[in-house]
């Protein structure tokens, strides 16, 4: 889907985890780790259909757009495609009309669902996501993003679920992307935004234990509505 950017970085070591550690940052962070395997891990054998696809716009990133896009007209099964909108004080911002989706390549406009108002941050549209959610009566929601944001959008919307107390199944749909290449907003690569977004999780969770990751069968997944009243329409 996105091409490739030529010359690559010299690889860096991987970090790699030998233990628990008696530090409670360090348990945090392994504890952190197990989550995002399990999460990167469910693609390969969720198999449930969801009735509806989100993708959450950002980062000047038009390649999980386009991935979500051909999901939804892959699968005319599928109820609904929810736009997250990104963030307009990004320099790469693009408002998500109509038009901006169908150059994406966007040909069944029927269930398509624009968050109205940008975004601010991933909380701000996973809370549209789970208002959603309880708008259209969905049973399933696939999340599309890249590989290092998808364990931080899938983790914000399932602790908002969990406080709303609404459980639905979320399969998680990784775009198929270069880990090298570069991220337009930042100017950097996945690979090198990896560290950061896993940080950016762990507050997440609250002090006083994790959050479960419930998981019903071999394709459940624990989760759950919150609120925003404004109807969504396409920006003008």
């Amino acid at each position: 889907m996105l091409e490739d950017s030529g010359a690559r970085p010299a690889a860096t070591p991987l970090p790699r985890v030998v233990g628990r550690s008696t530090d409670s940052e360090s348990f945090e962070q392994a504890r952190l780790a197990e989550v995002v395997v399990t999460i990167l891990g469910l693609t390969a054998w969720t198999v449930q259909p969801a009735d509806a696809i989100a993708v959450p716009l950002g980062q000047g990133d038009e390649g999980r757009l386009r991935y979500a896009i051909s999901l939804w007209e892959q699968t005319p099964a599928t109820r609904h495609l929810l736009v997250a909108n990104g963030n307009s004080a990004e320099v790469t911002y693009q408002s998500p009309t109509e038009r901006y989706l169908r150059d994406a390549g966007l040909h069944r406009v029927d269930g398509v669902v624009v968050q109205s108002a940008p975004a601010r941050h991933t909380g701000e549209q996973a809370a549209w996501l789970v208002d959603q959610i309880g708008q259209l009566r969905l049973h399933a929601l696939a999340i599309v993003a890249p590989p290092y944001h998808l364990p931080r959008v899938y983790l914000t919307l399932l602790r908002a679920m969990e406080i709303a107390g609404v459980k639905i199944p979320l399969v998680p749909r990784p775009t198929p992307v270069d880990p090298w290449e570069v991220v337009p907003e930042v100017n950097a690569t996945a690979y090198q935004l990896l560290d950061g977004e896993l940080r950016g999780s762990l507050p997440i969770w609250p002090r006083d234990g994790w959050l479960p990751l419930t998981i019903y069968g071999p394709t459940r997944v624990g989760c759950g509505v919150i609120a925003s009243r404004t109807r969504p329409r396409y920006p003008q």
